[in-house]
């Protein structure tokens, strides 16, 4: 690992041990160079060394949208690689998965749902099927299931165009990655008895 942070030379920590050592003749030969008490100290000095510059390191490397070293550990807390995160990419591409991973425990309501998807830079509208059922506001889907199956409905509809639009361009791409991903997580988070609709815009 690189960039490990030396809190204080071998030097510093005998010191430091030396300084918390009792005075008198059974410990006179502890500021001595080359004595057998001083030499032991610089041994135990390279193991506090090392602990302290670990410790440096977790104190400034284990922001998840910031870390460089502990990637591998937060992607394997959050169970990453999975169906929707490949666990792959750049570093920062695998920061913001780690980061929408956190956000996405305890996603419960619609809100939490748009705040998951501006992560992505995907700005969207999460709305009951109610107002797009029988009796709704916006009548533009029945429900086989009737008024129940429209309360227990999300319908997920981006704000914008996303991806290729007319004219066509080759290849021709509909959608984006992002959406494909947001697809596949907001399946995972959505409570169980709710289904979820995508609509295009």
């Amino acid at each position: 690992m690189a960039d490990i942070p030396i809190v204080l030379t071998k030097q510093q920590q005998a010191q430091t041990l030396a300084n918390y050592m009792p005075s008198g003749k059974a410990f006179a030969a502890k500021n001595i160079i080359g004595s057998v008490i001083r030499k032991l100290l610089l041994g135990f000095a390279v193991e506090i060394m090392r602990i302290d510059t670990w410790i440096a390191l977790f104190r400034t490397d284990t922001v998840p949208d910031q870390t460089k070293n502990f990637i591998p550990e937060w992607e394997s807390a959050l169970g990453i690689p999975d169906s929707c995160f490949k666990g792959t990419g750049t570093d920062t591409a695998r920061r913001l998965a780690i980061e929408i991973k956190l956000a996405g425990q305890g996603v419960q309501t619609a809100q939490d749902f748009v705040d998951l998807a501006l992560k992505f830079g995907i700005s969207i509208t999460a709305e009951s099927g109610s107002l797009h059922g029988i009796h709704g506001a916006l009548p533009t889907k029945v429900y086989a299931g009737g008024d129940v199956e429209a309360r227990n409905t999300l319908v997920i509809r981006p704000t914008e165009v996303i991806g290729e639009s007319f004219p066509y361009t080759f290849p021709i791409t509909f959608g984006t990655s992002e959406l494909a991903i947001l697809n596949c997580l907001f399946a995972k988070l959505k409570p169980a008895n709710v289904n979820l609709v995508f609509e295009s815009v």
